[in-house]
This record gives C-alpha cells, sequence and structure tokens, in this order.
C-alpha cells in the first residue's frame, strides 16, 4: 500500500511543492503603489539602498534541454524544449497512451493485471526522463539553467513579465528600483553545494553593475537552500548587508523526509475515503469531484489499482526523486542520516548530499558569525497550518502531517529558524506557558518566538500559507525591512511580529488588480458621477483594508467581494456565472458513504 501511495505523492510534489508566489502580472511606474502601499514612501530607511539579489524557489529559474553542444533543443513546431519545474516528454505521450488503453480495458475487464502495470510503467518513463538523474546524482540529459546578468530594468520583455508573474516583489522594486534587483537562478535538479558557488561572482557582478559596496540576499523558499549553501562556502560573505528570508527552507521539510521515506497515512478511512474529497476541493473547490473519484475507484479490484501505481513509482522514486542532490536538500538535519543510509546507494551522491548536511548542521553557527559580523539577517514565515489546509492539501497524506506546525508546506521551526511550536491549532501546555517570556509566545499560543536564532528579526503570520505572494504584506514587510524602516519586531506597530493571513492577489496584482482598476475609475472619466457614487463605498473600504497591515482573511475578502459587485453595478466586470458543482449534489457522497462501508478500499469484485 505504501508504494502505490508514493507515485501519487511524487507527481504532485514535483508539480506543486515548494512553490511561492502565485501570479502576478507586469510592474509598471506610477502604477498607485505609494497610494495602495502609503508607508513605502511614508517611512524613513536607510540612506543607501543596497541592491538586492534573489534567491528564488522551486519554479523560478527557468531551464531548456540543450544537445551536446549546448543549443537548445526544439520540438517538431520548433519550440524550445524548456520549462520552470516539469520538463515533460509530450512527443511520444499519445503512442504511448495508445498503447495503454486496450491492456488497461482488458484489466478492468477482467479484473487482473494485463499488461496495464507495465504499461503505466513505460508510459511514466516517457513522459519523465527529461529529468532522469543518474545513481551519482547528475542529469542524464543536458539541462541547462538560463541565467539573468541583468537587473531587472533591463530585462527584455518577455523576461520581466516572467520575472514579476513568478515573484510578485513590486513593493520591492519600488523600494530599490528594477535597476538594483537581481534574479539568481540556479539547477532544481542539480548539486545545491555546487550552484552556490555562483553567488560569489555574481555578487561581485552586481556590485560592478550598481556601483555599491554590499548588497542585500532574499531568500524565497527553496532559495534557502542556496542561502544555506553559501553560509558555509560563501567567500564574499562581507558585502552581505542584509539576508531576508520569505518562508525559506532553511531547515528542510518533513514531507519530503516522509515521502522517500514512504511514511504515509494510508488507511482506509483516510485515503480511501476521506483523502481525494480533501484534495479535489482544495485545487477545485468542488469536494464532490473527490466522492465521485472515489466511487469510480472501485471499478478496480484493489491488488490492480496498487499494481498500476506501484509500477509508476519507481520510474519516479528511484530515477529522480531519490537521485536528486537538490531534493535531499529539502530533508531536515535530524532526519537525514537514516534516510541517507537506507535510500542513498552511491558513494558520490552521498559526498554531495553530507556536503549540504553539513552546511544545514552548521547554519546557525555560520549565520551568527554574519550578524557578528554586520549582516542583518530576518525572517518571514507563515505559521498555524497542517499539510492538510491549504491548496496543496494532497501533503496530508504524509504521516508527520499529524503533528505539523507551518505554512502547509514547510514547518515554522524550519522557516524560522528555530521556533518552537506546538501541533497546528492547539496551544502550549500551561506549564511550558509559564515559563517562558509571554512577549514571544503568538496570540494563538502555539509558537514561541523566544527560541529563534533571531527572535527579535523574525515575523510570523497565522494562518499564511506558504505561497505568500497572495499576501501583499509579506512583501512590504520585507519592502521595508531592505528599505531600513523596518529593523525589529518593535520597530513599528505597522508590522507587528504576529500577525494574521489574508489572500489579497486579485485585489493587488499590478497593474491589474482590482483595487488599481478602483483607483484608475475614480480618478478617471470612463465612469459617470453616478457610477462613482455607486462605487465609492466599496472603493473606500477595500482601499482602507488594503492599506492596513493587520491582516484580516474574512475582512479581506469581504471587502474584494463588495467591491466586485459595487464593479458588476457600474459595469466594470460583468456577473459571473456560478458553475456546476457535483458537491451540490448529496447524492455523490452518499454513494461514497454506502460503498466504503460495504467494500472499504475494495473493487466491486474484491481484492
Amino acid at each position: 500500500m505504501k508504494k502505490f501511495v508514493s507515485v501519487f505523492l511524487a507527481t504532485v510534489m514535483l508539480v506543486c511543492c515548494l512553490f511561492c508566489f502565485p501570479a502576478g502580472a507586469d510592474y509598471v511606474k506610477d502604477n498607485h503603489l505609494k497610494t495602495v502601499y502609503p508607508e513605502l514612501a511614508s517611512l524613513s530607511g536607510d540612506d543607501e539602498i543596497y541592491p538586492t539579489i534573489i534567491l528564488p524557489g522551486i519554479n523560478h529559474s527557468p531551464y531548456f534541454l540543450a544537445d551536446e553542444n549546448g543549443n537548445a533543443v526544439t520540438d517538431s513546431k520548433g519550440n524550445v524544449l524548456s520549462s520552470t519545474l516539469l520538463l515533460l516528454n509530450t512527443a511520444s505521450l499519445t503512442k504511448e497512451i495508445i498503447k495503454l488503453v486496450p491492456s488497461l480495458l482488458l484489466s478492468l475487464v477482467f479484473q487482473r493485471d494485463i499488461g496495464a502495470t507495465k504499461g503505466v510503467e513505460n508510459l511514466v518513463d516517457e513522459l519523465m526522463k527529461y529529468m532522469e538523474t543518474t545513481p551519482d546524482g547528475e542529469n542524464v540529459y543536458n539541462l541547462v539553467t538560463r541565467k539573468f546578468d541583468v537587473p531587472v530594468s533591463e530585462m527584455s520583455e518577455e523576461d520581466k513579465h516572467f520575472f514579476y508573474t513568478m515573484l510578485p516583489v513590486e513593493p520591492i522594486a519600488e523600494v530599490c528600483g528594477e535597476e538594483n534587483l537581481f534574479l539568481y537562478t540556479f539547477d532544481l535538479f542539480g548539486d545545491p553545494m555546487e550552484s552556490a558557488k555562483g553567488i560569489d561572482s555574481y555578487i561581485d557582478a552586481v556590485l560592478e553593475k550598481t556601483g555599491a559596496k554590499k548588497v542585500n540576499l532574499a531568500s524565497v523558499s527553496l532559495g534557502g537552500t542556496m542561502l544555506t549553501a553559501y553560509s558555509q562556502i560563501g567567500k564574499n560573505l562581507s558585502k552581505v548587508n542584509k539576508v531576508v528570508n520569505m518562508v525559506s527552507l532553511l531547515g528542510g521539510t518533513d514531507i519530503m523526509a516522509d515521502f522517500i521515506d514512504r511514511n504515509f497515512n494510508v488507511s482506509d478511512e483516510f485515503f480511501r475515503k476521506e483523502y481525494f474529497p480533501l484534495v479535489l476541493e482544495s485545487l477545485t473547490g468542488d469536494r464532490g469531484l473527490g466522492n465521485l473519484v472515489n466511487v469510480l475507484l472501485h471499478i478496480m479490484p484493489r491488488s490492480l489499482f496498487e499494481g498500476i501505481i506501484s509500477a509508476a513509482y519507481g520510474a519516479l522514486h528511484d530515477t529522480i526523486i531519490v537521485n536528486n542532490p537538490e531534493f535531499w536538500a529539502m530533508v531536515p538535519a535530524d532526519k537525514y542520516e537514516a534516510l541517507a543510509d537506507k535510500w542513498i546507494k552511491s558513494d558520490v551522491l552521498r559526498k554531495k548530499t553530507d556536503a549540504f548536511q553539513n552546511a544545514r548542521v552548521n547554519l546557525f553557527e555560520n549565520l551568527s558569525k554574519m550578524d557578528k559580523s554586520g549582516t542583518e539577517i530576518y525572517s518571514i514565515c507563515g505559521y498555524n497550518l497542517s499539510y492538510t489546509d491549504g491548496d496543496y492539501a494532497f501533503f496530508g497524506i504524509v504521516k508527520s502531517s499529524e503533528n505539523a506546525n507551518g505554512d502547509g508546506i514547510i514547518p515554522v521551526s524550519s522557516t524560522s529558524l528555530g521556533a518552537t511550536a506546538a501541533k497546528a491549532k492547539t496551544e502550549f501546555s500551561q506549564s511550558y506557558l509559564s515559563s517562558h517570556d509571554s512577549k514571544y509566545i503568538s496570540p494563538d499560543k502555539c509558537v514561541d518566538a523566544s527560541t529563534c536564532l533571531f527572535p527579535n528579526r523574525t515575523w510570523f503570520f497565522s494562518g499564511q500559507h506558504h505561497e505568500v505572494g497572495r499576501n501583499d504584506v509579506v512583501i512590504r514587510l520585507a519592502a521595508a525591512i531592505i528599505k531600513g524602516a523596518v529593523t525589529s519586531v518593535d520597530s513599528t506597530e505597522l508590522f507587528p511580529q504576529f500577525n494574521g493571513a489574508r489572500n489579497s492577489r486579485s485585489m493587488t496584482r499590478v497593474p491589474n488588480g482590482r483595487i488599481f482598476t478602483a483607483i484608475e475609475a475614480m480618478n478617471g472619466i470612463e465612469l459617470s458621477n453616478e457610477q462613482k457614487e455607486i462605487l465609492r463605498p466599496a472603493y473606500e473600504n477595500a482601499l482602507s483594508v488594503i492599506q492596513s497591515t493587520k491582516c484580516d482573511f474574512e475582512k479581506t475578502k469581504n471587502a474584494q467581494d463588495e467591491l466586485v459587485k459595487a464593479f458588476q453595478k457600474v459595469g466594470i466586470e460583468e456577473k459571473g456565472k456560478d458553475g456546476f458543482k457535483l458537491s451540490s449534489v448529496s447524492l455523490v457522497e452518499k454513494i461514497d458513504d454506502f460503498l466504503f462501508d460495504r467494500l472499504g478500499g475494495n473493487g466491486f469484485i474484491g481484492r
């Protein structure tokens, strides 16, 4: 049972793990940011703002397939074979699916495996082959990561659009200027210690380009592995002015440890009853689709279903996941040794992963040395979510979800450099609370910031999912830190150490977010005075909510809903039609319940 779950988790892990920022848009000058985010202009800061280098997340380093001469490979239509995450071989996909269909149909008819498992294995092999790694942790195919050697201001329009789509950091650009904003990309399927070696020369190039004496480093999600490695081997550490970590993977995530070790909650009560409705609801908003999946799975005997998934598992786990040094960099230090002994078979790969874990073990000491040498280090975290919460609820299948407290992807102890946490949505014991400084205890009494490496330079957003790009306040806080307007949790009441969560993405995307559309509408001539008066109350309320740096999820949602209704009244937006949802049909859930009560995890005919 454990094996067959692995492929499902492998797929979603590759597709979605450690995304940090969702879709944004192009940054433009004079885009009303100072109206919407008044603190960007009002807060005083450093006399000199240093250039900022972003160490990006898992989906932010584009790469392409190259031939032996380093030239980009194209498909039959002349398109470069490239990706930011999964580079799928779709050329032979149709052929493999056609080959699979007869064996799958025969297997369903005769309720036993008649070539289906082998067909699925071949399909996955072909689909994923470009990302295959050798046992030594080397890419089988020549994957070349694109490098951005110019500031954002000099990027092509296409590259700039990519940058802001993946990293909606307009407030940071507003503070330091696009000419002082840089992106350091790295190999997702490579060795993090090797990738981090390039940071030294990149810093020197940025300093030469800008004339500055130092740089800021902003690590985002998986970019925390670059910071970890660089803090161990970097020669230009004295040239780093500030480090700003945004939900950074600094201590690993239990998700990857459980994933590698196949440590899942695969009880029928969870996996065959609750899991798919939970996942489909988080992905589509329709829980009923998950109930329908549960019903359809009974068409297969259990052994066939598990056999098909297990066949695909080997094509992913053994050749892509277990052999990938960067994926091993996601494993927490306290679990690394046992897992490496169990799963790594190559001395060459083990040397690579050991080197990174040594850097992780030394991270606190390395960062403390940087701090004493004058580098200011800050961290911004989400907490109070388990792995079943948020849009990536499929991670809830890992065993560690039972006691997790983080942003739905990374534990808060990892992103905060050491915060102590109770299980999400629970409180510390009274004995713990009475023996620790209440100043550093979160209002919901489940996080203790006093145990962080830098407790006075670490902020926490309760209920905030890992995709913090949805919460403009997180990015505004990072911008205020880079500006020098915020130097500790006590600097200003605008950014308290413990804050709430919100999803302001559709309101604050630049330039087409609804709040910016409303400003243009109120200042423009396309609406009549009567229409503007209809729009005004919703606009003023939404602007007030967004201008506030105190996060309230429901208040933000309600303000957005009111603004949408006002937009519809004055003709800025058309009223959308409510889509049909299976979750509105209780019969589907009742059928699911009935079949589970009678069959459990088995098929209609049995195992």
